[in-house]
């Protein structure tokens, strides 16, 4: 249950990242991540494209850097 949760709010936080810096009235999403929460991928061909690109990954690393982060990719 928890990780979806998780799944929801990473797939949101994608899709707001994605709109660039252009004025949609999207508001970002601000994620409460805790020490050492692990963050699981699902998806399709999106997904699975952040494989060989690392800046989704990166960005939440830069954003916590205290919490210790582990993603995994399943798509």
């Amino acid at each position: 249950m928890r990780y979806t949760h998780f799944v929801t709010v990473l797939l949101l936080t994608i899709g707001l990242w994605s709109c660039g810096s252009g004025n949609y009235g999207i508001k970002p999403v601000d994620l409460k991540l805790g020490p050492k929460e692990k963050i699981v991928m699902l998806g399709n061909t999106l997904g699975s494209r952040m494989q060989y690109f690392g800046h989704f990954e990166t960005r939440l690393h830069l954003q916590y850097p205290d919490r210790q982060l582990t993603v995994r990719n399943m798509c």
